[in-house]
């Protein structure tokens, strides 16, 4: 990764949340998303969740220290792997996971009433793909 830049996706919000409070849960909806010649063994994805306020303070925490992505599946739906190959294709399937993280794990310099930002910085694997469902809030 050195010398590479970093990838990131910034989600901006048009109004500051004011829902939003240290006893609540950010709640994160993902798969994993294979590429045809990837191993089961290669999907540990990790990257940094960053909330960022409208005074630009932030509160960062890595995926790998609330939990670990399920993989995807791969599936076989004929006896026969080549006619299945030529029908489905790819043999993996992605599997949504929820992932969902106290708002007060991101630290007490990001004002939780005020965010105006969540950054997903792809700064800690050197390669994957990632798709996101939803993101909320939700009731600790």
């Amino acid at each position: 990764m050195e010398g590479d830049s970093i990838a990131s996706y910034l989600i901006n919000f048009d109004t500051v949340g004011d829902l939003v409070s240290k006893d609540q849960r950010l709640v994160i909806n993902m798969a994993t998303i294979p590429d045809e010649d990837d191993e089961k063994e290669e999907f540990k994805l990790d990257f940094n969740i960053i909330l960022i306020d409208s005074m630009g303070n932030s509160g960062q925490l890595k995926l790998s220290e609330i939990k670990s992505i399920i993989p995807p599946l791969q599936v076989q739906y004929l006896k026969l792997k080549d006619v299945n190959d030529d029908i489905y294709g790819n043999t993996w399937e992605a599997a949504l996971d929820d992932v969902r993280i106290d708002l007060d794990r991101f630290g007490d310099e990001v004002d939780l009433t005020a965010i105006k930002q969540i950054e997903f910085r792809f700064d800690q694997t050197d390669r994957g793909k990632i798709f996101i469902n939803e993101i909320g809030v939700e009731e600790n």
